[in-house]
């Protein structure tokens, strides 16, 4: 479930076959992102995952991680000055993102043994008694 900073919904999505989900057409905002289910056997995030859009970059942070500053929806807006000497320095802003989020498998105990086990037991138990009596029986007959 994707949410604005208002908190409204603003797109409920299950993932495909591959494992992804894609929101389109998003206004600039401060999303986030809540896992309400998962596939068995994996644990659903423990936390919702925070999104920004357009996510800005300065030059520097565009470079340390190799930005392709060419690439689909990214902007590149020039250092800028405002009527009072404010500079903003130049930056990208990124309107195309992509997060990779991975759930965790759950931890399942091994178990040990199979179905039926049990039987085994039960038949040990059924011999070793009639080990037993027989035993008894014998030696009362070898006593007499």
């Amino acid at each position: 479930t994707l949410t604005d900073s208002k908190g409204e919904v603003v797109a409920v999505s299950k993932s495909g076959s591959n494992g992804e989900v894609v929101f389109e057409d998003l206004y600039p905002n401060i999303y986030t992102l809540t896992e309400t289910e998962t596939l068995d056997g994996y644990s659903i995030l423990a936390e919702p995952v925070t999104i920004e859009l357009p996510l800005t970059l300065t030059e520097e942070e565009a470079e340390e991680k190799n930005l392709d500053t060419q690439a689909e929806g990214v902007i590149y807006v020039p250092e800028t000055t405002d009527a009072d000497g404010n500079v903003t320095p130049a930056h990208y802003l990124i309107m195309n993102q992509k997060c990779e989020i991975t759930d965790t498998p759950v931890f399942k105990m091994p178990q040990t043994g199979a179905n039926g086990t049990w039987l085994f037991g039960y038949i040990g138990i059924g011999i070793a008694g009639a080990v037993a009596v027989i035993y008894l029986i014998s030696r009362k007959k070898h006593n007499n």
